[in-house]
């Protein structure tokens, strides 16, 4: 199935995605097996409900549609439908779109969004040893990010002079007096993600 460009989405459109997504979906970012450098970046819905998943195709106008059994024995081998949007680009414009609206996935939102650019940007080409370590930690802080954790202040891709994304347990070091967690600013070297950029398509 060709995969076509986002649909410009009313405010309603965008937050009910959003909403979709937070509750009933995931974002997710996936090593390439034949790669280290590369990995597959994706947004996906899945329910039973056929007319939401279709709802998702027809107002985007991205992604494909797909149907899967249950897994489990107790769940009468029901039908589950599957919406999925695998194109960077299209990965890109509906992250882009939703962010001011999604909740507990908000910073999974950031991350995937700009390692769609960084692999959209530079395509099959060389990467740099810094280019290596900042893609890597993006899909480390990934990796730990579970839907069940607390919400917390969301991350900004700031200014970082050694070029890299701190740790997670570097992370944790840094508590406000109220608990809330402030994270480290992020890198926006020539070779990576613009803030500016990251900034004007949340907007």
């Amino acid at each position: 199935m060709i995969l076509n460009r986002l649909k410009i989405l009313s405010e309603v459109e965008a937050a009910y995605i959003a909403g979709s997504i937070d509750g009933d979906g995931c974002i997710y970012i996936i090593p390439q097996r034949n790669s280290s450098d590369s990995f597959r970046v994706g947004v996906k819905v899945t329910c039973k409900e056929k007319d939401i998943v279709e709802w998702l195709y027809i107002h985007t106008g991205v992604g494909h549609i797909r149907s899967q059994k249950a897994y489990s024995s107790h769940q009468n081998n029901s039908v589950y439908w599957r919406w999925e949007v695998t194109s960077h680009g299209d990965v890109m414009d509906m992250l882009a779109r939703i962010y001011q609206y999604t909740v507990t996935k908000k910073r999974r939102c950031e991350l995937a969004y700009h390692l769609c650019t960084n692999m959209k940007k530079h395509g099959g080409g060389k990467l740099t040893d810094e280019q290596r370590v900042w893609r890597r930690a993006i899909y480390d802080e990934f990796k730990t990010l579970q839907s069940h954790q607390p919400i917390k202040k969301e991350g900004e891709f700031g200014e970082n002079p050694n070029g890299t994304i701190p740790s997670q347990a570097e992370q944790h070091n840094d508590v406000g007096a109220e608990g809330v967690e402030v994270r480290p600013e992020i890198t926006a070297t020539s070779a990576l993600p613009d803030r500016e950029d990251m900034t004007r398509a949340m907007e």
